[in-house]
C-alpha cells in the first residue's frame, strides 16, 4: 500500500507542475502583450512632449529646429524645451541607450552625434505648423511590424508598417529653409 501511495504522490506532483507550466506559459503571453503596448503608450506620450517642444521652439524661432546635421536638430530642443532627456529614448527601441544624461559641452559635434544616434527616433526637418497632415517624426525601428507616427499637427499614430512607407512616400515635401 505504501508504495501506491508514493506513486500516487508522485504522478500528482507531476499533473500539478504541468498545470503550473502551462499556466505560467499562457500568463508569459499575456504580460509580453501589455509589455509591448505599454511601451507603445509610453512612445506616443514621448512624442506628444516632442511636439510641444517642437511647437514652443517654433514660437521662438518660427520655425522646427533645423541643424546643418538632420539628425542632430533635436539636440536643440534639449535643456531648454526639453527637461528629461530620456524623452528622446524610444522605449521600443532594443539598442544599448547610454546611462546617464548627455555630457556637459553640447556645442561638441562628438556629443551631437552620440545623441543624435542613441535617440531611437528620426526627425525630418524643414516642416512648419502650416504643413498639417506631414510626418516629420517617427520610430526609428519598428516594433512587431508597426511604428508610431507624430504629425505636424500634433496627432501620434501607430500604424502598420506598410502604410507607414506609403505615407511616407506621399508626404509632403518641407520647403527648404534659408540659413
Amino acid at each position: 500500500m505504501r508504495k501506491r501511495n508514493a506513486f500516487l504522490l508522485i504522478v500528482a506532483a507531476i499533473v500539478c507542475a504541468l498545470g503550473l507550466g502551462a499556466l505560467v506559459a499562457s500568463l508569459y503571453s499575456v504580460f509580453s502583450l501589455a509589455r509591448v503596448r505599454a511601451r507603445a503608450q509610453t512612445s506616443a506620450q514621448n512624442m506628444s512632449a516632442l511636439h510641444k517642444a517642437f511647437t514652443m521652439y517654433e514660437v521662438d524661432y518660427g520655425r522646427f529646429p533645423v541643424d546643418a546635421v538632420p539628425d542632430q536638430s533635436l539636440f536643440l530642443l534639449y535643456r531648454q524645451y526639453v527637461d528629461d532627456f530620456r524623452v528622446f529614448y524610444n522605449p521600443n527601441d532594443m539598442r544599448e541607450k547610454p546611462i546617464g544624461e548627455p555630457r556637459e559641452g553640447g556645442a561638441s559635434a562628438r556629443i551631437r552625434t552620440e545623441f543624435a544616434d542613441s535617440c531611437g527616433y528620426m526627425y525630418l526637418p524643414g516642416y512648419s505648423s502650416a504643413d498639417g497632415n506631414a510626418i516629420f517624426y517617427y520610430e526609428r525601428f519598428p516594433t512587431a511590424n508597426r511604428r508610431n507616427v507624430l504629425y505636424v499637427n500634433g496627432q501620434v499614430d501607430l500604424i502598420d508598417e506598410a502604410e507607414f512607407q506609403n505615407r511616407l512616400t506621399n508626404n509632403p515635401k518641407p520647403v527648404p529653409i534659408a540659413k
